[in-house]
């Protein structure tokens, strides 16, 4: 078996190797629109591990630089430990821009966590796929002293950015959100048009949430995102009204249906979600592994 990097001639093999394996692997950035425009780059490096001329293995990185970090779009072989070692150890030679590497892997995929745990991978923490049916929503409400807006780029990015940060900061994983990022989220593919709201108490900005779609067995469902109250005003019931905000303008949109990702350690937000009809769909290992940590032993 030999590793080599994706060329332009092999990335329909690659994304057809995606498309057999991702109902193993964490399929967040598996979707047929995503892998129909993929490009090998500076900042998606990726590998095949090959066998006989055949693809047996890939793993492709999505680089932070500004963080030093790296997210696996997909790492799976069907060669086991041997086929992950092999193609692991080429993806750190070319790694060395960034300081680690997570994962994140079905539980249920115990066989490559253990595997993955060998090669010196360490439980970061975990996350939950909710979903809720097409169940009746509940109306939300906000006292007069709030104001409800609805985002406009150009406008709110720094506030949209002060709410969302601080209400994330405490969890695992966290990664400040920047205005140049949120900028750019009219041209993301789960964009909704109109479907970001602040509010604001004093004309400062307390909470937000992000209405977009999520295209799942050929239907769309209402995606939850960037659900965050900042911690003054938390236990108020603003997050459950937001989020009753976000699930009816999906309604409105013609979407019944709504998914959204939560960290394990959240509670709060799990009880929230589930009170309002949420059921777990799947649950996920976020694994770590520290470049710089193994690179000094």
């Amino acid at each position: 078996m030999r590793v080599e990097k994706l060329s332009n001639n092999r990335i329909k093999e690659f994304i057809n190797y995606c498309k057999k394996y991702r109902d193993r692997v964490d399929d967040s950035f598996l979707y047929d629109e995503e892998l129909n425009d993929f490009r090998a780059d500076e900042i998606n490096p990726t590998y095949l591990l090959v066998e006989n001329n055949n693809i047996v293995g890939v793993g492709s990185l999505m680089l932070d630089l500004k963080y030093r970090k790296g997210r696996f779009r997909i790492l799976h072989t069907s060669k086991g430990i041997d086929g992950y070692k092999i193609i692991f150890k080429k993806i750190l030679e070319d790694c060395m821009s960034i300081d680690r590497i997570y994962i994140f892997i079905p539980l249920k995929e115990e066989e490559t966590i253990r595997t993955l745990k060998s090669l010196n991978y360490n439980v970061e923490r975990y996350a939950f796929l909710l979903e809720r049916p097409a169940l009746d929503i509940s109306e939300y409400s906000f006292s007069s002293e709030y104001e409800l807006r609805e985002f406009k780029f150009g406008r709110d990015e720094e506030d949209f950015c002060k709410v969302r940060n601080a209400g994330f900061s405490s969890l695992l994983g966290f990664t400040p959100i920047t205005e140049e990022t949120v900028s750019q989220m009219s041209n993301w593919d789960d964009h909704l048009e109109g479907g970001i709201f602040l509010l604001y108490h004093d004309d400062e900005a307390i909470g937000v949430v992000r209405t977009g779609k999520d295209l799942k067995n050929d239907e769309y469902y209402t995606q939850i995102g960037s659900l965050s109250v900042v911690p003054e005003y938390q236990g108020q019931g603003i997050g459950k009204n937001l989020l009753r905000l976000a699930l009816s303008y999906g309604k409105s949109k013609g979407m019944n249906k709504a998914i959204l990702s939560v960290n394990g350690e959240n509670e709060n937000a799990i009880r929230l979600y589930k009170q309002e009809g949420f059921k777990e769909e799947d649950s996920f290992v976020c694994l770590n592994y520290s470049i710089r940590m193994h690179d000094s032993e």
